[in-house]
């Protein structure tokens, strides 16, 4: 199984999903833009006096403003030795994956998505964070036709599939209460991300028939 990433911030147990997440023998963690947060803000926040001064940082406040609050808090009621093993455990973690089907398709796995070939794969510097575009933007999603082999696919998340009609004008006119994995630029790009923390709803995608199956929280009052 593989896990695209995102386990925490946005919720209330994020750090305890992550450890469980990375505790799970058969779950390879692809490290998500949340991850990244937590390994490059912890160890700015281990340089600090009163690790607390985060909270009132410009960086502090993206990652606040990224639903970061029970995160920060989790993290900084670590001790320091627990936080660096937690930040060497996520800088550690893969940025990417290429699985071959039982049929000979070649599926690339990545947080944040990509070109075929990986042409926009690039590192810089956004906000005073390091940015690997695996893990971070959404360039590749205005690439609307796929010129790669016929046989590669790309499957990520970090895009929630209701914001997708901003990147995809025209593309994408499902209302926002359809939450479903998206397949674009030929379908040989699927985004699996359906914006769990609002919509109660994910799912695990079958790499070998790249078939969907879905889980709600029926206790929610979301109608579909």
């Amino acid at each position: 199984m593989f896990c695209l990433g995102d386990c925490v911030d946005r919720g209330s147990i994020g750090l305890e999903i992550l450890y469980e997440v990375l505790a799970t023998p058969n779950i390879t963690l692809l490290k998500g833009n949340h991850e990244d947060f937590i390994e490059q803000m912890g160890k700015y926040t281990l340089t600090l006096d009163d690790p607390h001064f985060i909270y009132s940082t410009n960086l502090g406040s993206l990652w606040l403003s990224n639903g970061a609050e029970n995160t920060i808090d989790d993290f900084l009621s670590l001790t320091k030795a627990e936080q660096l093993k937690l930040i060497q455990k996520l800088r550690e973690l893969p940025i990417e994956h290429t699985y071959t089907s039982e049929s000979g398709n070649v599926i690339h796995l990545s947080h944040a998505g990509k070109n075929w070939r990986g042409r926009n794969i690039q590192k810089k510097q956004r906000n005073g964070l390091i940015i690997n575009s695996l893990i971070w933007d959404r360039d590749h999603i205005y690439c609307k036709d796929w010129d790669g082999r016929d046989n590669e696919y790309c499957i990520h998340g970090h895009t929630p599939i209701q914001y997708l009609h901003h990147f995809l004008p025209g593309m994408v006119d499902w209302p926002e209460t359809r939450f479903e994995i998206f397949k674009y630029c030929e379908g040989h790009k699927i985004d699996i991300d359906l914006g769990s923390m609002d919509t109660y709803t994910t799912c695990l995608l079958d790499l070998d028939t790249l078939e969907p199956i879905y889980f709600k929280d029926r206790t929610q009052p979301i109608e579909d």
